[in-house]
């Protein structure tokens, strides 16, 4: 390691040893610092403490005073028992300070005094039976307050003496800490200040003379004095090795000239020889570039031609899928009217059942009428046989008036009867013509019923022979249905047969057109690629020219270097 090396790490080191005293000097004086600020601030706390304290006894003593004199007050009595409860806190608080500090301790006794004091007369006053005897007890009470007082204050002047006293102590101890520290400080700044800044000097004296003994071998280097002695000691640091390095490049810089003269002359051939060369290049790069032109403009028209194409076979393909299309819907259609010609041959098959149901219901309904029409006809010839019956009864009644009119008053109950029996006769007689009237009538409806019945029945036979045939008709229709959607569905495998080889005919016109794109692309490519030869060619004997000059100046300059020497 040399010696300007170790003489920069005894300097940074120093520097160092010297930043960490004067830190650990800092660090010292800031937990000093630290320490008296803590002191103070017990102190502070040790005041407050004691004039709360002495604060407490005054207020509770003055709200007493104001009990007596003014009387039992609920709201001050609260207020005096808060206080005694805080007084209470306040002193067993103090009670370290009382033990810490031996001339605090003998103002113990007057507080406890007190305290003892005041509770006693609260408890006097705060009893609502001596409220009515406060005038009497008002005087021995007074004289209490007035001792307790005087306890305080007495207590209080010796408590603030000590404070004072104890206050004034620790200010100068603080004081003396603080300018200690800030002596300290100045030297230890002065010193981390000046030495650092002798020792660079020195150091910088070092420094330079090393400095300029190199730049005095380097300014005769400049000159083309390679062979120049300093004549001066020689030294054992970096600048001594840097000397060395010097001499020893001055030698290979000599060496280097020489073999540089004889590079550059065998340059110069290289160069003339690499001109001819990228002549010959940009000939030959000028027609590979009108060449790959003239590729191009034939693939773009390949492009153009291929795109075209493509366009056809993409409307081709629109054009089959819209068939595809319109098939399917027809397939769809012909799969609709298939079911609904189904459905038609159901519904007209279940209608024949059912006709054929009403038809077999209609000749039952003809068959029972029939059997009323003869039950009818019986009724009318009953009604006839009780007409007759009736005129019958008519004459037997006339007859036995007339024999009742001959047997004279003998025969007049037996005329009563006759008479009687005329009259239900007659009353028979006219019921029999309503009863045959009704059944005239409703022998009429019951014919013209059956009449319309028969009607209906041949009509049921009509409907009937005319369901089946549409029912034929619909079976028929569902049977080619069927085979139209069987052609259909030929028909939807043709066209997708179809599609699938439209789109393969338009995916392989989109791959020749990309193709055609990429080619296209490279072709530019070339072209580029050709114009950048070009370029590169150009640049090449620009270079080469560029050489050959600057072969020529470094033989001027070795020249020009060599005559300096000599």
């Amino acid at each position: 390691m040399g010696s300007m090396r170790k003489k920069l790490l005894l300097l940074i080191g120093l520097i160092g040893v010297i930043g960490l005293c004067a830190s650990i000097i800092i660090l010292f004086s800031g937990m000093q610092i630290q320490r008296g600020i803590k002191e103070m601030e017990e102190t502070t706390k040790l005041n407050e403490d004691y004039f709360q304290l002495v604060h407490s006894y005054q207020t509770t003593l003055a709200d007493i005073y104001f009990v007596v004199s003014n009387g039992y007050s609920k709201t001050h009595i609260a207020k005096i028992e808060e206080n005694l409860l805080s007084m209470e806190k306040q002193l067993e608080g103090f009670e370290p300070y009382f033990q810490e500090f031996d001339e605090l301790a003998p103002w113990k006794q007057y507080f406890v005094v007190s305290h003892e004091t005041l509770s006693k007369q609260f408890d006097i006053i705060s009893d609502l039976s001596n409220a009515a005897n406060m005038d009497k007890l008002r005087i021995s009470t007074s004289e209490d307050l007035a001792k307790a007082r005087n306890q305080i204050e007495r207590a209080n002047e010796g408590g603030m003496t000590f404070l004072q006293e104890y206050n004034e102590k620790h200010r100068q101890g603080i004081q003396s800490k603080l300018a200690t520290i800030q002596l300290g400080t100045i030297v230890t700044l002065t010193f981390l200040v000046v030495v650092p800044i002798f020792v660079l000097l020195f150091f910088r004296r070092s420094f330079n003379r090393g400095v300029n003994q190199v730049l005095q071998r380097v300014t005769a280097y400049q000159q083309g004095e390679f062979s120049f002695e300093a004549g001066k000691k020689p030294r054992d640091d970096e600048f001594g090795k840097m000397e060395v390095a010097l001499s020893g490049m001055a030698g290979n810089i000599e060496e280097l000239l020489r073999g540089s003269l004889n590079a550059n002359h065998r340059l110069q051939i290289v160069m003339k020889e690499l001109l001819v060369a990228a002549e010959e290049n940009l000939t030959e790069s000028a027609i590979i570039k009108q060449r790959s032109m003239q590729v191009t403009e034939k693939v773009a028209l390949q492009y153009e031609g291929t795109a075209a194409i493509s366009a056809v076979t993409e409307q081709a393909s629109a054009s089959t899928q819209e068939i595809y299309s319109i098939v399917d819907e027809m397939k769809r259609n012909l799969e609709g009217m298939e079911q609904l010609s189904q459905k038609g041959a159901a519904s007209i098959e279940q209608m024949v059942a059912t006709m054929q149901h009403s038809s077999i219901e209609t000749e039952t309904m003809v068959k029972r009428f029939a059997k009323i029409k003869e039950k009818i006809d019986e009724a009318e010839n009953f009604l006839k046989g009780i007409n007759e019956i009736t005129t019958q009864t008519n004459l037997l009644a006339l007859n036995a008036s007339i024999e009742a009119a001959r047997a004279g008053v003998a025969g007049k109950g037996f005329a009563v009867v006759a008479d009687e029996i005329r009259k239900l006769s007659g009353q028979t007689e006219l019921f029999s013509k309503e009863i045959n009237s009704i059944t005239s009538k409703i022998q009429d409806d019951t014919n013209d019923v059956l009449q319309k019945f028969l009607l209906f029945k041949e009509m049921m036979k009509e409907t009937n022979t005319k369901n089946q045939a549409s029912a034929d008709l619909f079976q028929e229709l569902a049977v080619q249905s069927g085979g139209l959607l069987e052609q259909g569905k030929h028909i939807t495998a043709t066209m997708e047969e179809i599609s699938v080889g439209v789109n393969e005919i338009v995916h392989s016109v989109h791959s020749l057109v990309s193709s055609s794109s990429v080619l296209t692309e490279e072709m530019g490519g070339v072209v580029n690629a050709a114009d950048r030869q070009v370029q590169l060619s150009n640049s090449m004997k620009s270079t080469v020219d560029m050489v050959k000059d600057t072969a020529e100046d470094l033989t001027s300059t070795i020249d020009s270097i060599n005559v300096n020497k000599s």
